[in-house]
């Protein structure tokens, strides 16, 4: 909709990882019938499938470029003894079960692409790979930091932060993308009512 008319008022919202968002009110806003998309009072059905599509969407880039700069730090740091950290069996630990996770995500991404193609709507399929998706992003990002212990925290610009940044940044960043296209609590609503067949939540 044409948002350059009396009624709309858009305010910004800066998140903690620097991201701007925006609260959005439309206040008696009228929009032409021709810019209508779908059926009168059917919002709700067109609503359902742009959530869909966003749930399913490409998830895990950020884990990706999280792992790759992580990589990075441990094949070119070494230690107080001058060994690599990439040898450190725990940094090793750390970066597989990264690995792994982004694996799950790239194989439950590819299912949500298999479903689209043949025709059909990944909707319990898209929230599966959203929930894990962004939670994994969130464990790996505080793994992270932990990781790097103190000097975690430096961001993004700074010279001398770990990794460019990236466990900082992605930190901050990880927590917003639980909320995005519905909460996780709301994906495991849909898991369980649509996928597994249990009763709403009271």
């Amino acid at each position: 909709m044409p948002l350059r008319q009396p009624g709309v008022e858009i305010q910004p919202v800066h998140t903690l990882s620097g991201e701007r968002t925006n609260l959005t009110f439309y206040s008696d806003v009228r929009v032409d019938d021709s810019l209508r998309i779908g059926e009168v009072d059917g919002g709700w059905d067109v609503m359902q499938v742009g959530l869909t599509l966003e749930r399913a969407g490409v998830q895990g880039g950020e884990s990706i470029r999280l792992l790759t700069a992580m990589e990075q730090w441990a094949e070119s740091t070494v230690d107080e003894d001058g060994h690599r950290r990439a040898d450190d069996p725990d940094v090793r630990t750390r970066l597989g079960r990264a690995a792994a996770e982004n694996e799950v995500i790239t194989l439950l991404g590819r299912r949500c692409a298999w479903i689209h193609e043949s025709g059909g709507q990944p909707g319990v399929e898209g929230s599966m790979s959203k929930v894990f998706a962004s939670e994994a992003l969130t464990r790996q990002s505080a793994d992270f930091v932990d990781l790097l212990g103190p000097d975690g925290i430096r961001s993004q610009g700074d010279p001398s932060a770990p990794a460019g940044g990236a466990a900082d940044y992605d930190f901050r960043f990880a927590l917003g993308t639980t909320t995005y296209g519905g909460t996780s609590e709301i994906q495991r609503n849909i898991i369980a009512q649509r996928g597994l067949g249990l009763p709403r939540p009271r």
